[in-house]
């Protein structure tokens, strides 16, 4: 399964790539609280698009949602993937695909293979005008509450080494370093750090 993550800031370059098969490293001591928001139907109320209070729901993404995302898609990654590749992800026994909505508007959006007790993370992304507004936030505390629902073991990703920003949002949310992948990434040629998140740990915080 091809598979990418990314987190982008305002102050990053608009291509960074986090492939999970696709995203963080064991060692750093990072963990974190287990969600306590709601996977489905969470609202947030956050100051977003130029200092407007703007309501937001994190739900499961659905086939009308697929053209959002994938302009998405193309403007987060140097690799997209196509509307067919995100039909595939969408919800079913196996897949978990979050958004997070504003109306129809779609400001982000995150999602999970998963198989037995192990989940492996595809995408994070957020739409360049609401990064730096809490919304990844509010995706991966809802990622991490479904995967506790799914009684998971734990949640894995890659992320490129470099990207300093992002490896902090992961380890606010509790994932840990476990192992690199040397020349893992391309355009430009990186290696990633892999990452997971234990729920077990996570609940005796």
């Amino acid at each position: 399964m091809i598979s990418h993550v990314v987190f982008m800031l305002l102050t990053e370059l608009p291509t960074y790539l986090y492939h999970n098969t696709e995203l963080p490293h064991r060692g750093d001591g990072a963990r974190g609280r287990l969600p306590r928001a709601a996977a489905r139907g969470r609202e947030d109320r956050r100051e977003l698009g130029g200092g407007a209070l703007m309501n937001y729901v994190i739900c499961d993404a659905g086939a009308e949602h697929l053209p959002q995302l994938e302009m998405l898609e193309r403007a987060c990654f140097s690799a997209p993937w196509t509307r067919a590749q995100l039909q595939s992800q969408l919800p079913d026994d196996r897949h978990v695909f979050l958004i997070a909505a504003a109306g129809r508007t779609v400001l982000g959006y995150a999602n999970f293979l998963h198989v037995l007790d192990e989940g492996d993370i595809g995408n994070v992304a957020v739409a360049p005008e609401y990064r730096r507004q809490g919304v990844a936030d509010a995706l991966l505390d809802a990622l991490c509450a479904r995967a506790a629902a799914l009684d998971l073991a734990f949640l894995t990703l890659e992320v490129r080494a470099s990207n300093a920003p992002a490896i902090a949002l992961y380890r606010k949310h509790g994932f840990q370093t476990v192992g690199q992948r040397r020349n893992y990434y391309q355009k430009p040629d990186e290696d990633a750090l892999l990452m997971t998140w234990f729920r077990r740990e996570a609940e005796t915080i």
